[in-house]
């Protein structure tokens, strides 16, 4: 679990290797391409380098549809017009939410992106009310959710059987 720090050991934007100036606003969702979120989720995926295979079995799970749009808040950053990174979250209870989708662009990953996002959740959970975050993790990805100040609370079954998801 992920419990929110907002005013007490927030990250600072800027932290990795980008300068102040290419660390985008994050924005609520507001029509984008639902294309381009798709395809910048799925690069982010394959970025740790996992067959052909396995992504084709794991997309279906992966896209975003409009059905998502409607029952999860998302929220967007561009650099100079292109979306370099996108994140969801989903009301569990009146105190907590989970995060469902955190991608960077791969090629900015460890450049401060990341920070960036945990930075713009805390304030979103401020402004829900919500203390705790779920996050299901890719098992590349537990490091930097770990790194963010997340909790690991267990696993979760994935694809293929006998395969598993940490959980933050």
């Amino acid at each position: 679990l992920f419990r929110s720090k907002i005013g007490l050991n927030a990250v600072p934007f800027g932290t990795g290797n980008l300068s102040m100036k290419m660390i985008p606003s994050i924005t609520p969702y507001n029509g984008e391409s639902l294309d381009e979120m798709n395809d910048l989720i799925i690069r982010s995926k394959a970025a740790w380098g996992y067959s052909a295979n396995l992504m084709e079995l794991w997309t279906p799970d992966l896209i975003v549809t409009e059905k998502d749009l409607e029952r999860r808040q998302f929220f967007v950053g561009s650099i100079s017009g292109r979306l370099v990174l996108l994140y969801s979250l989903s009301e569990l209870s009146e105190n907590s939410c989970e995060l469902e989708d955190c991608w960077v662009e791969p090629e900015l990953q460890r450049t401060g992106l990341g920070r960036a996002i945990f930075q713009d959740i805390g304030v979103r959970m401020e402004e829900n009310g919500w203390r705790l975050m779920r996050i299901v993790s890719d098992p590349s990805a537990a490091g930097f959710y770990l790194r963010m100040g997340a909790s690991r609370v267990g696993e979760t079954p994935s694809k293929p059987v006998g395969r598993t998801l940490p959980v933050f």
